[in-house]
This record gives C-alpha cells, structure tokens and sequence, in this order.
C-alpha cells in the first residue's frame, strides 16, 4: 500500500468518527464554519503548499470541481424555475418541486459548500441543496446514522483483506517491468489485467464505502422514506410534505429515512451485473448522476451523445492518457454489448438464457479489466505498450462480435426495421472508428511486432542449432 493510500484512508477514518461530534452540534453557524475548517484543514494535509493557490491547483481536488459546475446548474435551474413561475406555466406539483430544489446561495455560502470536510477528499457528489437541508432540516437527528453506518462499514475488512493479498502476489509494478515482457507468454499477459484489475475494485471500493460512511455518520443525505430519495439527486417526489415537516420537528421524527442520496457504491451489482450499463451505474452513482444530468441530457441528441459524456468523465478523472484509453473505450464496447443484451437476448430460449447472461458478465468482466489497467498504467506508452503485448485481443473481439451481432440480427428478420438503420449509421461509425484505431496502433507498433517475430525465430535458430550441435557431439563421443 502507499504512502498516499494511508494518508487518505487515516483521514477518512478521522471525518467518520468526527462525524458523530458534528451532528450533535446544534447551532447552524457553527456547525457550518466548523465543517469548512476541518474540510480545509484536510486540504492543507493533502495539498500542502499547493493550497495557496487553489485556482491552479484545483484541478486536483476533483470534486471540488464537481460541485461548484453542479452548483452553476442548480443556480440555472432555479432561474428558470423562476421565469416559468412567472409565466404561469407550472402546475402544483412543478411549483412544489421548484420550491424544493431552488437555491439563492451567496458567496460565503459557496465557499462554505465547497470546502466543507464531508466529500471533499473521496466525494460522494451532493447537491447544495442536500448541503443546505443538512444544516436547515432536522432530519439527521432523527436518522438511523449508527445502524446505517454499521451496515456499510461491516464490508470493509473484507475489501482491504482482499486488497492487500493480492497486491502483495500480483504487484502492478510488475505489468511495467521488462521480465514482464520479456520472459512471460502472451496468456499471462493477458491473464494478469484480471488480478491487477480486482486490485484497483477493491481500493475503490474501499475509498466509495468510507466516503458514504463520512456522510452518514455526519447525517448528511437522510431524507424521509416517503420521498423517493435517489442517488445524487436527493427527494423526487412528495416536495410539499417534505416542506411541511422540515419546519416541524415533531412531525419530522415519526418519519422513516434513507441515505439513498449518498449512495454511491452497488458492489454486487458492480462486480455482477450482465451488462457494463448496468455495472456503470452501479460505480460512483453519484458521479453517474451528475455526468447523466448536467452532461448527457444537456446536449442534443446525437450518437455522439455518449461519447462525448465519456470523454467528459474522463477529464475530470485527471489529464493522464490512460484514462482517456479506459473511459473512452467504453464508448466502443456499449454498441456492442447493446447488440447482444437488447436484441439477441430476446431470441434465446430459456434453457440457454442463463449461459447467455453468464457469456455476456465474462465478456463485461474481461473488457472491464482490459480497458481498466490503462487506467493504472496512466501513461500512454505503457498503456498501448501492454495493449500492444497481447495483440490488443478486446479490441479485435468487440469488432468481431459487433459484425458477428449485425449478422445475426439481419438474418433473423425478413424486413429492416428502424433498429437495423439505427446501427446502419452512429453506431458502425463507431465500429469505423474501432478498426481505424486498431489500423492506427498497429501502425505505430509495427516495428516492435516485426522485432518481435524476428526475436523469436532467432531464438528457435539457436535452440534448433544448440541441439544439433548436441546430437553431433554425443556421436562423435560415441
């Protein structure tokens, strides 16, 4: 583990434990100067002297990032909540809706809302006005905290347990080094992304479990049961009720609560959903919710629209090329996981359905690891070097399995309907792009593959000519 890894995971057990001393805090100014100090304070630890210039140094604090863009948008929507009132243009429900999330924040109030120490190291993402319920409504002192708490917490041991063995037998360093390439076979080159891959799940996992853990302890996130809490986004439902108890203390403590808004990590579904849509949501929903509401359904409607969400995702992740490789190959596999899960799953009877599932989680689990060790390389040499290692073998799967997929789907229909069109057009533009990928990469490496192929047959030469020169000298011996 490194050096880094334990200073975060020191701090995040500090703001888990803090969280029961903050919760009892009554006064409402108190409590929120009492958060931004301990949440820059926390900063200063992890940035050092890079803290005296935040503008520039931002960029490494990611969800800082995150929650002042998600903040200008809560801002917008509140603005055009408000026109809409004025127009007379929205029912009942809408204007109780509007009420429930607008905002007015000034300038202490952001920054407040940006250095506070819940979130600020590991996220998850919140909303200010989940922020600001948290300081207002009195719905953390009547939420399960410890209970909720217990329950997230109890999986831990186990992530770190599995994190700390296998990194000590697979260490990631080894991907890099030159025995690695030299001396091992391609097989195990490409059977070394799956222990390197459970490595970083199970850090994340860790990270995501303690981060929602800082949440609840503090009772940030608790709202009523009866308003339909989601992930990142808060109460959907319910927003004249919610109004009412929030100013009534009695009424709020008969309520049942959920931290559903802080929910960030589904491990199960993650490591076994069939599709990576599925999986997708199921990793740093919070994330997802904020890439889905302030990204993807904030452009036109494109076949782009997912590509340009990815690449969005990946620059926020950092400026290293690995991510961009990782996130956006994503971009490439979905067309053809969706060929599979929403056209031919259909058509598979029941008796094959389960194998078909399983085929589909393997073929996820294997992208997943393929596409997810650039994102630990980091570095683009040593991502398409290791790509390069073993003939970038996902890469030429999604292809045939995008061709083998359109195939099956035309010879299973009389008539082209809209769907067969739909792929007719974005989604073989994909494909194009793929292949001009791999044309590409190829291209790039075609000296090492030629080096390679050369080294081999010099080798076999040498072996074949050292056993004959063996033959020839036991029968002289002879």
């Amino acid at each position: 583990m490194e050096w880094d890894d334990i200073v975060y995971i020191i701090l995040l057990l500090f703001s888990l434990g803090f969280g029961h001393y903050i919760r009892k805090v009554k006064d409402k100014n108190l409590k929120t100067w009492i958060s931004t100090v301990v949440g820059f304070f926390i900063i200063l630890i992890v940035s050092g002297r890079h803290i005296l210039h935040p503008l520039i140094s931002i960029i490494v604090n990611s969800f800082i990032i995150i929650a002042l863009v998600g903040l200008a948008f809560e801002v917008h929507d509140t603005a055009a909540a408000s026109a809409r009132k004025v127009d007379g243009g929205s029912d009942m429900e809408s204007t109780s809706k509007d009420e429930a999330i607008s905002i007015n924040p000034g300038f202490l109030d952001i920054f407040h809302y940006s250095f506070a120490y819940i979130g600020v190291l590991t996220g998850p993402y919140y909303s200010y006005r989940t922020y600001h319920d948290w300081l207002h409504a009195p719905f953390s002192d009547y939420a399960p905290c410890y209970e909720e708490t217990l329950r997230k917490f109890k999986l831990v041991p186990l992530y770190v347990a599995v994190f700390l063995l296998v990194s000590y037998i697979y260490p990631i360093q080894y991907a890099t080094s030159d025995e690695f390439y030299n001396e091992r076979s391609t097989l195990y080159r490409f059977w070394y992304m799956w222990p390197t891959f459970l490595i970083f799940r199970m850090r994340i996992y860790v990270g995501m479990t303690l981060s929602e853990c800082v949440c609840i302890t503090a009772g940030l996130g608790a709202y009523p049961v009866f308003t339909d809490p989601k992930s990142g986004q808060g109460p959907t439902k319910e927003y004249h009720h919610l109004k009412e108890i929030s100013t009534n203390p009695e009424k709020a403590s008969k309520e049942l609560y959920s931290f559903e808004t802080v929910h960030n990590l589904d491990a199960s579904k993650t490591e076994f959903a069939t599709t990576m849509r599925e999986s997708i949501r199921s990793w740093n929903m919070t994330i997802q919710y904020w890439m889905a509401v302030n990204v993807y359904k904030r452009l036109p409607r494109s076949p782009f629209r997912t590509a340009i969400t990815t690449f969005v995702s990946a620059f926020w992740h950092g400026m290293y090329a690995g991510h961009y490789l990782c996130i956006c190959s994503t971009a490439l596999y979905i067309p053809v996981e969706d060929l599979y899960a929403r056209h031919l799953r259909k058509k598979v009877s029941s008796t094959f359905g389960k194998i078909f599932d399983f085929m589909l989680c393997y073929i996820r689990m294997l992208s997943f690891s393929y596409m997810g060790i650039t994102f630990i390389l980091l570095r683009v040499a040593a991502a398409f070097k290791y790509w390069a290692s073993i003939y970038f073998a996902c890469h030429i799967l999604w292809a045939v399995l995008y061709v083998v997929g359109v195939v099956l789907i035309k010879r299973g229909k009389k008539k082209v309907d809209t769907d067969t069109k739909k792929y007719s057009t974005g989604r073989r533009l994909l494909v194009l792009l793929l292949l001009l990928l791999l044309l590409l990469l190829y291209y790039y490496y075609r000296h090492e593959f030629h080096d390679r192929i050369v080294r081999t047959k010099f080798y076999d030469e040498v072996k074949t000519d050292k056993a004959m020169k063996g033959v020839l000298t036991s029968h002289f011996i002879e």
